[in-house]
C-alpha cells in the first residue's frame, strides 16, 4: 500500500478516522464569518470550529508555517453529511523540483452548505510539536457568472477557483475564454455538473469530472445547455504546475511559486443559423444576379431582331461588340432571324 498510494495520503486518511476520537478531546470554538484565527494544534490537542453559515458560497483561507516535512496538517470542513478536506504543507511537483506549498484556498458551495445547521472545521495534526496555522472564512464575492462580461483573477497553486453559471432563456450553447498574458499560466479549466457536490477542485479528481482543457496561456471550450441535462453548470480553475502542461521551459521559466493573471468570460456559442445573413445572403445576392444577367443578356440578343427585306451585315452596337444577321431572307415569311454576337463563331438562329 505505501509504495502505491504516497505517504502524505495515508497519513490523511489515518488521520481523518481519528478525528471522532479527537471530538471528545478538542474544544469546539465558535468563529463567525470574517474572523482571522491563528491557532496551534499538535498530536496532543486539535482544534474544531463551528461556523454559523447560510446557503452562500464561501471562500475558506488557510495556512501554516513550516513544519516538518514528515508531518501534515489536516483542515476537514463537515456539514450535513458533505466532507471536505486538504493537507498542508502540500507537495507539488514543479519544473525543478517539487514546491512546499504553505497556504490553500477552498471554495465551498451552497449545495454542500446547510442553513439548519453548522459548519465544522477540525484542525488536526500528527506532529509532535504545536504547529502554528491560521483560518478565515468569509463570503465569497465572486461566485454567479453572467453572460458577456469580462472577469479578471489570478491563479495561485493550491487555490483553485469555482464559479457557478445558468444559462439564460433561449440560449442553446456558450463557449468559455479563458485567457492569459503569461506564457506560463498552467492551469486546468473544468466544467462540471451542478449535480456533483462539492464539485471537484483538485487536479487529480477534476480530470474524471466533467469536460476540462488544459491551459498554458489559453482554453477554448463550447457547452451545450444539454451537455449536463441542466441548464447550469460550476466552472473550475484549478492552478497546476508547468510540469502539468508538459511544456519546455528554461531555468528561467517556470514560475511556479508566484501568481498568475488570467482573463475569463462566458459568451452566446456562435451557430451557422445566428449567421444566415453573413453566409446566405451573398449566395442568394450573386446567384440572382447571375440569373438576371443571363436574362437582359438573352433579350438583348432576342430584341436584334433582323428583318427579312433587310440586307445589313454589321452593325456595331455598344461601341465595340459587332454582331451580324442573316444575308438571305428565310424561306417563311414568319421566320425572323436573331443577331449572334461574333464572337460564337457566326452561328445565327
Amino acid at each position: 500500500l505505501f509504495s502505491i498510494v504516497p505517504t502524505q495520503m495515508v497519513v490523511a486518511s489515518i488521520l481523518v478516522i481519528l478525528v471522532c476520537l479527537r471530538m471528545a478531546q478538542s474544544n469546539i470554538i465558535a468563529l463567525q464569518p470574517g474572523w482571522l484565527v491563528n491557532g496551534n494544534a499538535s498530536l496532543q490537542a486539535s482544534d474544531t470550529y463551528s461556523v454559523n453559515t447560510t446557503t452562500v458560497p464561501y471562500r475558506i483561507r488557510t495556512t501554516v508555517e513550516r513544519m516538518n516535512v514528515t508531518s501534515v496538517l489536516i483542515f476537514i470542513v463537515r456539514q450535513h453529511g458533505n466532507v471536505l478536506k486538504w493537507t498542508l504543507p502540500s507537495q507539488v511537483e514543479s519544473f525543478r523540483s517539487n514546491i512546499s506549498l504553505q497556504a490553500a484556498e477552498h471554495t465551498l458551495v451552497p449545495c454542500f452548505l446547510s442553513s439548519s445547521t453548522l459548519m465544522y472545521i477540525d484542525v488536526i495534526t500528527d506532529s509532535p510539536t504545536q504547529v502554528m496555522y491560521s483560518l478565515l472564512v468569509e463570503k465569497l464575492e465572486l461566485f454567479n457568472l453572467s453572460m458577456s462580461d469580462l472577469y479578471n483573477t489570478s491563479l495561485i497553486l493550491a487555490q483553485s477557483q469555482i464559479y457557478y453559471f445558468e444559462f439564460p432563456v433561449g440560449i442553446p450553447a456558450v463557449t468559455i475564454n479563458v485567457t492569459s498574458n503569461e506564457s506560463s499560466s498552467c492551469a486546468l479549466v473544468s466544467v462540471q455538473s451542478t449535480a456533483t457536490c462539492p464539485p471537484a477542485d483538485t487536479l487529480h479528481s477534476a480530470i474524471f469530472m466533467g469536460t476540462d482543457q488544459s491551459m498554458f496561456t489559453n482554453a477554448f471550450l463550447t457547452i451545450t445547455r444539454e451537455k449536463f441535462g441542466q441548464s447550469s453548470f460550476y466552472l473550475v480553475l484549478i492552478p497546476a504546475s508547468s510540469a502539468f502542461c508538459h511544456e519546455s521551459l528554461t531555468s528561467d521559466e517556470g514560475g511556479d511559486g508566484y501568481a498568475k493573471p488570467v482573463t475569463f468570460s462566458i459568451q452566446q456559442a456562435e451557430t451557422l443559423s445566428m449567421h444566415w445573413k453573413e453566409v446566405w445572403l451573398p449566395v442568394v445576392v450573386m446567384a440572382t444576379t447571375s440569373v438576371l444577367t443571363g436574362l437582359l443578356y438573352f433579350l438583348y440578343i432576342s430584341l436584334c431582331l433582323c428583318h427579312p427585306a433587310m440586307k445589313i451585315k454589321e452593325s456595331a452596337i455598344m461601341g465595340r461588340v459587332h454582331h451580324f444577321c442573316c444575308e438571305e431572307a428565310p424561306a417563311f415569311s414568319d421566320m425572323i432571324c436573331y443577331c449572334i454576337p461574333r464572337e460564337f463563331g457566326g452561328l445565327y438562329a
